[in-house]
């Protein structure tokens, strides 16, 4: 009997790419993997956004930014498998729509799935109970996970 060496989110028949979009650092890689495959500054036009930036604002640069993650640094084809987007508490409305926007529309992602980004840890290693301690850019945020499963 062979036994899969890679843990797959639960749902996904496919390899995911995983995208976390953060004030500083953007970190892409495959579900299953514990570390990304690529960590990179995220780009100046997408941090100085304003707050009350519309979708049709975050369009155009949201456009060249996925191009340029899914050709350049993870070169897969997008059309290939399913996009887990790591999504902040605190995130546009505007934003998050753009991403989904430009992920369906342009990018012809056949799945997205937006995962609150402090349960992404566990959710994608496949995990049922951890302590998730995010030290971030600006913040650090402590999260306990219980499935439940555990219970």
């Amino acid at each position: 009997m062979q036994v899969e060496s890679r843990v797959r989110p639960v749902g996904f028949d496919e390899e995911a790419v995983v995208l976390d979009i953060g004030i500083s650092f953007t970190k892409v890689g495959y579900a299953g993997e514990f570390l990304p495959r690529q960590v990179f500054p995220t780009p100046v036009k997408l941090r100085e956004m304003p707050q009350d930036a519309s979708k049709y604002d975050y369009l155009p640069v949201i456009q060249d930014f996925l191009r340029y993650v899914f050709f350049q640094k993870v070169q897969s084809k997008p059309k290939e498998g399913p996009v887990i987007i790591s999504e902040k508490f605190n995130a546009s409305r505007a934003f998050m729509e753009a991403v989904a926007e430009i992920l369906y529309r342009d990018l012809q992602v056949p799945v997205v799935c937006f995962v609150w980004d402090l349960s992404l840890p566990v959710y994608i290693t496949g995990g049922y109970t951890a302590m998730v301690i995010d030290v971030g850019y600006g913040s650090t945020q402590i999260l306990p996970v219980i499935s439940r499963s555990d219970l």
